[in-house]
C-alpha cells in the first residue's frame, strides 16, 4: 500500500513538473519548493502510518486511556519490511494466548509468538457438530463467567469461522480471554441445525471438544499453558 502511494504521488510531481514548465525561474522555483515539501511530508507520514505494528496495553492516566507505539522494539517479524498477503491468527503453540502466522510472498510463512505472562485464564471450545457440519462452521458460542470486582456477569459471544485473510484459516477452536475469572459459569452453543447445547461450570485453562447434542467429550490440557498459568478447577 505504501509503494503504491509514494508511486502515485511520483507520477503527479511529474505530470506537475510538466505543467508548471511554462513558469517564469522565480515562480517555478517557489513552486517546486512548495511542492517538494507536501510531496515529503506526504511520503514519510506513509511510511511512519506503516511502521505503527505494535502498541503496549492501554494504560490509564487520569480519565483518558494511551498507548505506546513499541514497533521498532518488537523484533524484525514487526519492524522488518516483508511482502505479506495474508496472515491466521490462533494458539499455534497451545500456551493459552493468540499467535500470528504471516503467509509471505515466494518465502517461507512466518511466526509471530505470544509469550504472554499475565496470569489471566482463557479457555478454547472446539467445536465438533453432528446435524450441523463436521467442523461446527457457523456455530455461535456464548461464554458466561463472574470475573472479580464486576458486579454483573461477564457475556462474551464468538462464532466458529471459516477462513479469515488471504489464503489463511484462522484457528476453528474459539478462545475466550477470561481474564481472572475462575470458572466459566455458563457455555451457550447454538449450531446451524438450531441444536442448542447448554454447559455449566467448566473449569478454565484448557481446550474443551463440544459434541452437537452431546455436550462436553473430551478436554485437553497443554503443558505449556500450565507452565504459564496453573489450571484452576470448576466447582
Amino acid at each position: 500500500m505504501a509503494n503504491r502511494k509514494l508511486a502515485w504521488a511520483f507520477r503527479r510531481a511529474t505530470t506537475t513538473l510538466t505543467a508548471i514548465s511554462t513558469l517564469s525561474k522565480p515562480i517555478l522555483l517557489e513552486t517546486l519548493r512548495r511542492f517538494i515539501t507536501i510531496w515529503v511530508r506526504q511520503a514519510l507520514k506513509t511510511q511512519l502510518s506503516q511502521r505503527v505494528l505494535a502498541r503496549t496495553h492501554n494504560t490509564w492516566d487520569g480519565d483518558a486511556a494511551s498507548s505506546e507505539d513499541i514497533s521498532l522494539q518488537a523484533g524484525p517479524g514487526i519492524s522488518a519490511t516483508s511482502a505479506a498477503r495474508g496472515c491466521a491468527f490462533g494458539d499455534f503453540d497451545n500456551d493459552g494466548d493468540i499467535d500470528v502466522v504471516v503467509n509471505t510472498v515466494n518465502g517461507p510463512p512466518q511466526l509471530l509468538r505470544c509469550d504472554s505472562t499475565s496470569g489471566n485464564n482463557w479457555i478454547k471450545i472446539k467445536a465438533i457438530g453432528t446435524k450441523s457440519n463436521r467442523s461446527g462452521i457457523g456455530a455461535r458460542l456464548a461464554c458466561v463467567t463472574n470475573v472479580p470486582g464486576e458486579s454483573k456477569p461477564h457475556r462474551q459471544i464468538d462464532e466458529v469461522r471459516s477462513g479469515g485473510s488471504y489464503i489463511s484459516q484462522n484457528d476453528l477452536r474459539v478462545h475466550f480471554g477470561l481474564g481472572k475469572a475462575e470458572k466459566v459459569q455458563l457455555l451457550e452453543v447454538r449450531w446451524p441445525s438450531g441444536q442448542a447445547d447448554t454447559i455449566k461450570d467448566i473449569a478454565v485453562n484448557q481446550c474443551v471438544y463440544v459434541k452437537e447434542g452431546e455436550g462436553i467429550v473430551r478436554t485437553v490440557q497443554f503443558p505449556a499453558a500450565q507452565r504459564q498459568t496453573p489450571v484452576n478447577k470448576g466447582n
